[in-house]
């Protein structure tokens, strides 16, 4: 990929593709200097006792792949604010380069921890990689557990204010 280190921000996942890029990365001898693997707990339900068995082999697999890199391990929960987990992850940065892969992190993590890494002086390089599922079960991937609500980090533009930047999200189904 051109660059010498990568400081990598992972998430374990009940879905097999969770694990593709660090095992892409791994493959292709990619050097994965640091990373913030993190492990979500979802509330309980009868998916999440199918799931959970799933997402734990993934985190053993992603673990073990990373263990010696430095690898930071981030347990938190899907109705936890995102920000202190996230803070702590960014905060483990040994690399000025940074894989954001966001194949399996809920929206209100990535988008988050995407803000804090915009926001760090310190990467040079940032790359947001996402990998699409083979296929997709007949059935719901998730629930959602909260009402909507503002991402955080993401507030009203204030005419008032000046902005070095200006963030556009375009989502496609």
């Amino acid at each position: 990929m051109g660059v010498k280190d990568w400081h990598v921000i992972a998430c374990s996942s009940c879905e097999e593709r969770s694990v593709a890029l660090v095992e892409w990365m791994r493959l292709t001898n990619q050097n994965i200097q640091s990373s913030a693997l993190f492990c979500i707990e979802n509330p309980l339900s009868d998916a999440w006792k199918f799931a959970k068995p799933l997402r734990d082999e993934s985190f053993q697999k992603l673990f073990s792949w990373l263990n010696g890199a430095n690898c930071h391990v981030v347990e938190t929960s899907l109705l936890d604010s995102p920000r202190l987990a996230s803070i702590d992850a960014v905060d483990k940065l040994r690399s000025g380069s940074v894989v954001l892969d966001i194949t399996t992190f809920p929206k209100r993590y990535f988008l988050y921890i995407l803000h804090l890494l915009m926001l760090n002086k310190s990467v040079e390089n940032l790359l947001v990689t996402y990998s699409k599922a083979l296929s997709y079960p007949e059935l719901a991937l998730c629930a959602d557990s909260l009402p909507p609500s503002p991402f955080p980090g993401y507030v009203r533009i204030d005419s008032k204010k000046t902005i070095d930047f200006l963030l556009v999200w375009a989502i496609r189904h």
